[in-house]
Order: structure tokens, then sequence, then C-alpha cells
């Protein structure tokens, strides 16, 4: 399904889209430096290699709802900064959809145009940002196959640049 998502028209470059998620990066790492807001019970907590998702928006004072079903997956991003997901066993599933759902407000409160192929990019970019891809494989809080696909869209921004 996200082979076939990202082989749809893109809104933004690859390059666009790593920048969005570096900005996203930094103002976590700057809010946790500063104890602001969510990010504040961070601080004492060790630095580690990846922060699961949760954490992430969190961080960035979202509130995240896992609900046993999502009947309407669009309407999942009605409010800002509150973001609704579908449980599941799997807590690496729950948080790539914590991740999507956090690039799908992103874009909603950015305005502008955006197809779900940046939707996508950008979640795989958010979840493995460029400065960790050698270690993507380490990444343990999201399913397996999101190093791959996040080394592979890597290697099409260099090759676009």
């Amino acid at each position: 399904m996200v082979d076939a998502e990202l082989r749809q028209p893109w809104t933004f470059t690859a390059a666009e889209l790593e920048g969005f998620a570096q900005g996203l990066h930094d103002e976590i790492d700057a809010r946790i430096a500063l104890g602001i807001g969510g990010a504040a019970k961070l601080q004492n907590v060790p630095r580690q290699l990846f922060w699961p998702p949760t954490l992430l928006v969190e961080a960035l004072d979202y509130v995240v709802v896992e609900e046993e079903r999502v009947p309407n997956q669009g309407a999942a991003n009605a409010l800002p900064k509150f973001l609704i997901v579908e449980k599941s066993e799997s807590r690496r599933k729950v948080n790539l959809r914590i991740a999507h759902e956090w690039a799908e407000d992103y874009f909603a409160q950015r305005g502008g145009d955006y197809s779900h192929a940046d939707v996508w990019a950008l979640t795989l970019m958010l979840l493995i940002p460029r400065r960790m891809l050698a270690h993507a494989e380490l990444n343990r809080h999201v399913p397996r196959w999101v190093a791959k696909k996040r080394r592979a869209l890597a290697r099409e921004a260099a090759r676009a640049a």
C-alpha cells in the first residue's frame, strides 16, 4: 500500500519534505532543551537513538487518542494537535499510524495543496530523520519495512539533487 501511495504524484520534492521533517525534529529538540510544554517531561529521560512517535508528538503538545475503531480515518485530524488512531496489538503499527496522522496534521495546519504521497513520504522521514539514516534498522518503534522504505526515499532525494 505505501509503495503504491509513494508512486502517486508528489506536491513537494523529497528535499522539501526532508526540510519539513528536519524542522519538526529541530523544534522537538529545542522544546526538550527549554522544557517547553509536553517536551518538559523528556528533559530527564536519557536520550534515545529513536524516540517513540507518541513522545515526539507529545513534545509538540499533541494529544493522541487510541480508539478500537476509527471508521472515517479522514476525520482523524478534525482538530489541530489532536490525533485519533486505531488501536492494534502491534505497538509498531500504532506508532506508524501516529506518525502518519502527525504528517497529515502538519500539512493540514500548514495549508495549501499536498498529496497523500507527500504525507507518506513525510511519515517515513519523521520516523527516521535524515541524520539517523545510518542507524535506521535500530528503530524498534516502527515496523521493520520502514527502514528499507526510508533508505529508498533518501536515495531518491540524492539522485534528484
